[in-house]
């Protein structure tokens, strides 16, 4: 990944430890069409400049989950797998090789989430 922004965030739930793990962006275009079918370009337009968000294009960001148990890592998805992937890097922020995973969860089926099995 080619920005400088972080890759990994984490917080505590419980006894757990949530990790989100910024693996890739993709860069998309027709913001209405993917999150707006039905409204008017004009609506959509609106509400996007007024939050700051460009009207044409998105971040599409691949961001999967390590949940540390203490007794496990489970890894939920394995992010896009691509030469901009980051997942390994973030992985090694947080000192953890491949390995170190216990369980991967494939949350649902596209290249997105297990292109990097």
């Amino acid at each position: 990944m080619s920005d400088t922004r972080p890759r990994v965030f984490s917080f505590d739930l419980g006894s757990f430890k949530v990790v989100a793990l910024l693996d890739a962006v993709d860069l998309r275009d027709n913001l209405a069409a993917a999150f707006a079918p039905g409204q008017s370009p004009g609506a959509v337009r609106e509400l996007a400049v007024s939050n700051v968000i460009d009207p044409h294009r998105y971040e599409h960001c691949f961001i999967p989950t390590l949940i540390d148990t203490g007794a496990e890592k489970i890894l939920f998805d394995t992010g896009f797998g691509d030469e901009d992937s980051a997942l390994l890097q973030c992985l090694q922020d947080l000192g953890l090789e491949p390995a170190e995973i216990d369980v991967v969860i494939i949350t649902h089926g596209t290249p997105t989430t297990l292109a990097a099995l």
